[in-house]
């Protein structure tokens, strides 16, 4: 089931306000697998997640929005999850 998975390193920036309009930059940083948003997260899938938190706070930064919290899951059942249904188990 895993292999069903995105892929890479599931980050989850919660925002200030609405991630929808940060989808499409974030989908072109270098090494972006995948974005999406709802509501005031953003979920970005990345190779080495680490490396892209930098960018995407960046990317939040210059669009007028701050971050609140983030959360990073390497691949497992857990990213499966939240890639298939969008939302985590909290």
């Amino acid at each position: 089931m895993k292999r069903r998975a995105p892929g890479g390193t599931l980050i989850e920036l919660t925002l200030d306000g609405d991630a929808a309009p940060l989808v499409e930059a974030a989908r072109a940083l270098p090494g972006v697998l995948s974005a999406e948003a709802e509501k005031t997260v953003l979920r970005v899938y990345h190779p080495d997640g680490g490396q892209a938190i930098a960018a995407l706070v960046g990317l939040g930064s210059a669009r007028g929005r701050q971050v609140t919290n983030i959360h990073i899951a390497p691949p497992s059942l857990e990213t499966l999850f939240v890639s298939l249904t969008g939302r985590r188990l909290d």
